[in-house]
């Protein structure tokens, strides 16, 4: 399968998605957004690097899961997510990612790809929702 172009646009992705995280797709759509192929996590909190690393990880690994079934994300194509989403320092992203069990990866360096596992889709599923809500979405 060719992932270079991707489908989409097609409101009712967006609406499987919202369901899963028990939300509108309005309100979906007021934290996620795509442009050129390219998943941009619009709500943001202040919250540190390294858990904005893991979290918005695991939130646009389950946008390109389900919105264009595509499960194993490259690196330069998640780093290009991260960025548009405003997670600007990357310093210690393989490190925060190698620890967290619910993101696998496989390859090495550029070569790296990651995939969210079943448990992980529920926390993300968590996580949108909560941004949606203007809850908070790290545990103090």
């Amino acid at each position: 399968v060719n992932h270079t172009q991707f489908k989409l646009e097609q409101k009712n992705e967006f609406d499987e998605l919202s369901k899963k995280c028990d939300i509108t797709t309005d309100a979906l759509l007021e934290v996620i957004t795509i442009k050129n192929n390219i998943v941009h996590i619009i709500k943001r909190q202040n919250i540190k690097e390294s858990e904005k690393h893991v979290l918005f990880t695991a939130c646009i690994l389950t946008c390109y899961r389900i919105l264009y079934e595509i499960e194993w994300l490259s690196t330069n194509l998640l780093k290009k997510c991260l960025d548009e989403s405003g997670v600007g320092d990357l310093g210690h992203y393989a490190e925060d990612i190698a620890k967290t069990p619910f993101i696998l990866h496989r390859g090495e360096k550029k070569g790296k790809e990651y995939k969210i596992t079943g448990k992980g889709l529920e926390i993300a599923y968590e996580i949108i929702k909560k941004l949606s809500n203007d809850e908070s979405i790290v545990k103090n």
